[in-house]
């Protein structure tokens, strides 16, 4: 009998945990140049943010509470999406040399984006030419035994990105780079947190892989 009522309690015990919800609030941890914050809305809805000196992401969707596991689920909102598509116009070639006229833009508000390097490879990856854009604009001259190729767009503090072009041709290219501070984290992202313990006041947690559980304090 004691033993079925152990059992009892423990499924009570987890029943009330799957359940439960973090109370409403904003919780922070910060340290050094890094700070971690957690804005739990209604609904089981959240708010994340990390920020360092070098940048940091955000995001935002519906946590799970399972079996002392707190689990961020993103969801991008598609109406904040700025981003515009890349554009490639090719135009026949009237030398041996391919002359490629590269436009860079900002992919949140289409300004210029200057100073992006660039870097163009062959297709055995030996780089046969390097640039600079200047008021977001590159001139580029690819011998055409060269194609295919690909350019590296590169800013120091941001993820490299790829232009490819298998066919030799004059090109027009207009190309979104992604050059925001704060990176949003959307559809398909997950953070897993282990659960030490939540209250009003504070929540003690730590990511799934590490070894030390942290205290985040609510802000008032």
């Amino acid at each position: 009998m004691r033993s079925f009522l152990i059992f009892i309690i423990l499924i009570l015990v987890f029943t009330n945990l799957s359940a439960q919800i973090i109370p409403q609030g904003t919780y922070n941890i910060s340290g050094g140049f890094v700070n971690h914050e957690i804005e739990f809305r209604s609904g089981k809805q959240f708010y994340y943010k990390y920020s360092s000196c070098t940048g940091g992401f955000e995001g935002k969707g519906h946590y799970t509470l399972t079996k002392r596991i707190l689990e961020l689920h993103f969801e991008t909102d598609s109406t904040e999406k700025n981003e515009n598509p890349p554009i490639y116009r090719p135009t026949p070639l009237t030398g041996d040399s391919a002359i490629l006229s590269l436009n860079v833009l900002n992919s949140k508000d289409s300004s210029a984006s200057s100073w992006i390097y660039v870097y163009v490879f062959d297709k055995d990856q030996k780089q046969i030419g390097s640039t600079q854009t200047i008021l977001g604009r590159a001139l580029i001259k690819v011998a055409s035994t060269e194609f295919p190729i690909q350019i590296t767009l590169n800013a120091i503090g941001f993820t490299d990105d790829y232009i490819h072009l298998k066919e030799p041709a004059n090109y027009e290219l207009i190309h979104p780079f992604q050059l925001d501070f704060m990176k949003t984290l959307g559809t398909g992202a997950v953070l897993k947190f282990k659960i030490d313990s939540i209250d009003e006041d504070a929540l003690v947690i730590k990511p799934i892989n590490e070894k030390e559980y942290r205290t985040w304090y609510r802000k008032e």
